[in-house]
């Protein structure tokens, strides 16, 4: 048999899914266990929708289906109307169908020919009233993405629905033809005072855009074209020869600056030279030289004829040998010639070594200076007229833009201007035809059954509702009744297994071992609950040595049932330890009159070894194998205490000397001992008095449990009453705590017996009443053979 337990490995988000999980098992449960409830209140329900059926005026309803196509232009400036664009103006139609404008027309002629009226319109007089109560009758509705309207008309007469449909529809139809032909005449109207405006607008325009053009002196040159505005040549001409000109005064002010150091240090001015070339002139740098024109004549002709010389005496070498006269006379006339040109070269070297002289230096400074003013002066009128210029293409700029602009916004006007007219020609061309086609696809006809009630829908509904109240009716009694009322209802809203159910019995008068139930009579019938709780615990999966016993309230027993636990356990030839933990209220030792004596408490606020002080202090009880130890003096924290160390060395001692350990602790909602003592143990098992508990109450205590992670063994249910009908625990609680806590002068003893079991008033019950108790009982005659005992000393040994 396994056991719930709460692990706290799980998440939040599994915990919230759990909790709402068992709440709707709960609540399917609590339907289940009263459907008797809900089979009443659908019944009901379902007798009146059958009543309501049987009693309420038939209602006839007739349909009519109107297709509506559009070829108006939109607004956006197109010339057919869209999909998006006519839905949009669906919902429009819709309403016009029922308004005043259309139903005032067809009560008009009902009236004018004398037909006979609706019985919904019968005996009303006002126009106002009769027209109220005919768009009551009426309902519109588009069809989903289609362009049909859906007209129905609902009436107690199966005729007249067909024939108000029928006239509404034709009506709508005639309505919108003359709607749309007279809102045609209107906006041609509307468009001819707007044509005449933007044709004023466009003149002005013009008349604009001509006198800008004047005024910018405008070529007619494009701005996309190549060619390019006189202004802006000027302007790039000007630039660039402003360019050319820096360039050239940056060149000379160089060439100055190394002139003039060249002759401050005294040294070659032919490097120079060259570069003076273009600012002396050719004739002044040969002067310069020593050389005249006819020298440089002369050495050209020189030249000449030495080519010539060459040319020819290749000539006569292919034909003629060395020894010719003619290439001998060539060969002298050459070697003449190169000597001459040789002796000329010399002479302009020695010429150019003379280069180094201050007049040359001086001469050259002043020209290049000469020439420096006459390249500033140039700059700076270059640089005025630039200036000119660009301002004038600036300008320029500025009245081109404007016209630019103006050309714009007469090309918008005019095209404007022809789009409106356009719009009126397309409009004024169509204004005979119906731009606004209504059409009848679907013509009403007479209904063979009324359309109202309709017994399916209103039997859905009214068994619907009937389980809803009774859903509700059985949530609200649940919350009303505070109690639990089966087996099956404790494991659900507690989430933990019922290991035994106790019945009443009688407690025995006296004190200690003589007053309880299985030491006393342990073949009783009255015993065997306690041995099929000894028996569940023993064939658990994990071994359950350590048991701490607690209640959600006082006097719920839990004192009772653990003496005759360990008893139980005792018989079974385990070494039993009860170890008395409630230290506020001490049940166990008051039942075992050992209120006075030394015990847990001394050992847990003393400084001796846990070992030889257990050794001293714990108490026989009586029966065999079973000892008790005392609470001891009431301390002033017992929480502090069971949460101490001592108090884990104090169990793990019993462990080694004693085969089972039963501890009794506080109630859950009177302290937060248990709670704590279950970390040393193996598990909690909660007496719960249902007769006595509020549900709320242990429902709550669990909650709290829960949230701590405190693994729960089960639940023993105690002093049930067998004789109730069908397993239920019978009623009459509102016992509340009564489970004062007060604290005396610490140290001192409690004079009260608070013996929880002894103050009971129980009632004996037949073997008959008790074989329904629980589903886990056996016979009190053979009862279960305990499991093997495992030896103490080969756990100390461990």
């Amino acid at each position: 048999m396994s056991y719930e337990s709460h692990d706290n490995s799980q998440s939040p988000h599994v915990d919230v899914t759990a909790n709402m999980v068992h709440t709707v098992m709960h609540f399917v449960w609590l339907v289940q266990r009263r459907w008797q409830l809900v089979a009443a209140a659908t019944a009901v329900a379902a007798l009146f929708g059958a009543l309501h059926y049987g009693t309420a005026p038939r209602i006839y309803s007739s349909s009519a289906q109107l297709l509506i196509r559009s070829s108006i232009a939109e607004p956006t400036g197109g010339t057919v109307a869209s999909d998006r664009w006519l839905q949009d103006q669906m919902a429009t139609h819709e309403k016009v169908i029922t308004s005043d404008a259309v139903l005032r027309d067809v009560v008009e002629e009902w009236l004018e020919d004398g037909d006979p009226l609706p019985p919904e319109l019968v005996g009303i007089a006002s126009e106002d009233a009769m027209l109220a109560a005919l768009s009551r009758m009426l309902q519109t509705q588009v069809l989903r993405r289609t362009s049909i309207i859906q007209l129905a008309c609902r009436s107690t007469d199966p005729v007249s629905s067909m024939r108000v449909a029928a006239d509404v529809s034709t009506r709508f139809q005639e309505y919108m033809t003359a709607t749309h032909k007279q809102a045609a005449q209107d906006l041609i109207v509307q468009l001819r005072d707007e044509e005449e405006k933007l044709n004023d607008d466009v003149n002005r325009a013009e008349f604009e855009l001509m006198e800008a053009r004047k005024e910018a002196q405008d070529l007619g040159i494009e701005q996309n074209s190549q060619t390019v505005h006189p202004t802006i040549q000027k302007v790039t001409k000007l630039n660039d020869a402003l360019v050319e000109i820096r360039e050239r005064r940056a060149q000379i002010e160089a060439t100055l600056a190394a002139v003039r150091q060249t002759v401050r240090s005294g040294g070659d001015l032919r490097q120079h030279i060259l570069t003076l070339e273009p600012l002396i002139g050719r004739d002044l740098f040969v002067n310069a030289l020593g050389l005249s024109s006819s020298d440089a004549n002369a050495m050209r002709k020189l030249d000449e004829e030495l080519l010539e010389h060459q040319t020819r005496l290749s000539s006569l070498q292919q034909h003629y040998g060395p020894a010719h006269p003619e290439i001998r006379e060539l060969l002298e006339k050459i070697r003449g010639a190169q000597v001459y040109r040789a002796r000329y070269q010399d002479e302009l070297q020695r010429r150019a070594n003379g280069m180094r002289d201050p007049k040359i230096g001086a001469m050259l400074v002043q020209m290049a200076e000469e020439d420096l003013v006459r390249t500033w002066k140039q700059e700076t009128e270059l640089q005025k007229q630039f200036e000119d210029a660009q301002q004038a293409a600036q300008e320029l700029n500025v009245r081109l833009a404007n016209v630019v602009r103006l050309e714009r916004n007469v090309e918008v006007k005019r095209n404007l201007l022809e789009a409106l007219f356009n719009r009126i020609a397309s409009i004024d061309i169509n204004q005979n035809s119906n731009d606004l086609q209504v059409s009848q696809v679907g013509d009403p006809t007479v209904p063979r059954r009324p359309f109202s009630p309709n017994f399916f829908r209103i039997m859905i509904f009214s068994i619907i509702a009937g389980l809803v109240i009774g859903a509700i009716a059985v949530y609200t009694l649940d919350v009303l009744d505070d109690r639990f009322r089966s087996p099956e209802e404790l494991q659900m809203q507690l989430r933990a297994n019922v290991l035994s159910m106790i019945p009443k019995h009688e407690i025995r008068d006296g004190v200690g071992a003589r007053t309880l139930q299985v030491h006393v009579a342990p073949k009783a019938v009255e015993s065997e609950p306690f041995r099929t709780l000894r028996t569940t615990l023993a064939f658990s999966e994990e071994e359950v040595s350590r048991i701490v016993v607690t209640s959600s309230e006082p006097s719920d027993g839990k004192t009772t049932v653990l003496s005759n636990l360990g008893v139980s356990y005792a018989q079974a030839g385990r070494r039993t330890l009860l170890i008395d933990a409630d230290l506020r209220k001490p049940g166990l030792s008051n039942l075992f009159q050992m209120r006075r004596m030394e015990g847990l408490s001394n050992v847990l606020q003393g400084d001796q070894p846990v070992g030889d002080m257990m050794s001293e202090l714990v108490q026989p009880s009586g029966v065999d194998n079973m000892d008790v130890l005392p609470c001891g003096p009431r301390p002033s924290d017992p929480a502090v205490l069971v949460g101490s160390h001592r108090f884990e060395e104090l169990i793990a001692w019993a462990e080694t000397a004693y085969d089972q350990l039963l501890i009794d602790s506080p109630p859950i909602l009177a302290a937060s001992d248990a709670s704590i003592m279950c970390r040393q143990v193996d598990g909690m098992i909660v007496v719960i008095q249902p007769q006595k508990n509020n549900r709320r109450r242990v429902v709550r205590a669990f909650a709290g449990i829960a949230a701590i992670r405190t693994k729960i063994l089960g639940i023993v249910v105690n002093a049930v009453d067998p004789r109730e009908e069908k397993g239920y625990y019978g009623y009459g609680y509102g016992y509340g705590y009564g489970y004062g806590y007060g604290y005396g002068d610490q140290g001192a003893y409690d004079e009260d017996d608070g013996n929880e079991g002894v103050n009971e008033t129980i009632n004996l019950t037949s073997s008959e009443q008790l074989g329904a108790v629980t589903a886990d009982s056996v016979a009190a005659s053979n009862p279960p053979a305990a499991p093997p005992l495992e030896n103490p000393e080969t756990r100390r040994a461990a």
